[in-house]
């Protein structure tokens, strides 16, 4: 399913959408409907037309909206080349290198985004297509799973199905190997990922996966960043075996 999305020239989402019962289009409500104003410029009658502001969709907003708070979606959302989502209010466009609404309908640059919200879709194209260290992929990734397991998925059984795409793409920028949601040179570093405090919950039973892997609750996680990536750098290394009579 990855590939479809991946291989995708543009995603229509009908992010406002709580359901396929729902229609892709909206009506703008009256009250942010433009209205002509009279005016007068050089001796002339010239037309001016006003509206009230669009409630602003994109910066965060948007990320409340019923289809973004799927687990699935996620993924779908950060492979797609480009994606066009009808709002409520308004259309976004988001791709690898800009992200613009009817509101803001210029493109964004580092400057505007170092000041509120940045666009999913930007911050993991740079990853993909830069040539990030190490220590920022291990960042990334642990970011990218913090907003994942805190959205919302059906059946438990889909956690890793719902993710396999973006670890696919992300082990072929690591060179490493993928183990139930951790990776294979950052193990120790990738455990220590705790509960969501406010969303504490029992394990699953029956058992599903490794207790080692933030796969094996239902709830969102998060992880200890007080604690310097250069510390875990011995976690590279290869183990030995030991025998013992």
């Amino acid at each position: 399913m990855g590939s479809y999305y991946a291989n995708s020239f543009v995603t229509l989402a009908a992010t406002k959408s709580t359901g396929n019962q729902d229609s892709l289009f909206s009506t703008l409500q009256p009250k942010h409907r433009h209205a002509r104003l009279g005016g007068r410029s050089f001796g002339k009658n010239v037309n001016i037309y006003a509206r009230r502001a669009l409630p602003h969709c994109y910066r965060g907003a948007a990320d409340d909206s019923p289809l973004l708070c799927s687990a699935w979606v996620y993924q779908e959302r950060l492979l797609a080349p480009r994606v066009l989502h009808f709002g409520s209010n308004e259309m976004i466009w988001e791709c690898r290198e800009s992200a613009c609404c009817e509101f803001w309908p210029f493109k964004e640059s580092e400057e505007y985004y170092s000041y509120g919200y940045q666009s999913p879709k930007m911050v993991y194209g740079n990853i993909k297509f830069g040539e990030p260290e190490p220590g920022r992929l291990q960042i990334a990734w642990h970011a990218m799973f913090r907003t994942y397991t805190s959205l919302d998925i059906t059946r438990a059984s889909d956690r890793l199905p719902a993710l396999s795409g973006l670890a696919l793409q992300m082990q072929q920028q690591r060179n490493d190997g993928y183990l139930a949601g951790l990776w294979r040179k950052t193990t120790l570093r990738d455990c220590l990922w705790q509960n969501d405090p406010l969303r504490t919950e029992k394990r699953p039973t029956p058992w599903r996966f490794p207790t080692w892997s933030w796969i094996s609750v239902d709830t969102a996680v998060n992880y200890d960043g007080f604690i310097p990536l250069d510390a875990f750098a011995y976690a590279a290394r290869p183990a030995r075996t030991l025998s013992a009579r």
